[in-house]
């Protein structure tokens, strides 16, 4: 490499800090499990609380004799409800109702409610 110049070294990282300018971590909160009826995540302080509920039906035809056409073995989820509900403070109070069928996704319900006296 006679009469090239040699390429600047560039100067180290600098050494990373101790010091983060990053909110404090959230606690870890202990959470209740409760089954029935539906599922619910509770914090021991009860501030906080998610209640989820599932409606299905389901459809399943299924034939002795295989290989026939045009019959054949299906099962499908025709209605299938999502329901979420509970709080995000004690004075938040939620609730979201979803319906998914064959080819449509509806929210049936969706409200908030909020309690200024407790």
């Amino acid at each position: 490499m006679a009469g090239r110049a040699a390429s600047p070294i560039s100067p180290a990282a600098p050494p990373p800090s101790p010091r983060f300018d990053m909110p404090e971590p959230i606690p870890d909160l202990p959470l209740r499990v409760r089954f029935g009826p539906g599922f619910e995540l509770k914090t021991a302080d009860d501030e906080f609380n998610l209640q989820f509920h599932n409606l299905v039906q389901l459809d399943g035809r299924f034939y002795q004799q295989a290989h026939q056409t045009p019959v054949s073995d299906t099962f499908v989820v025709p209605r299938q409800w999502l329901i979420f509900s509970g709080h995000l403070t004690k004075p938040y109070e939620y609730y979201i109702s979803i319906s998914e069928a064959f080819d449509t996704f509806n929210i049936l319900d969706v409200f908030l409610n909020i309690n200024y006296d407790n």
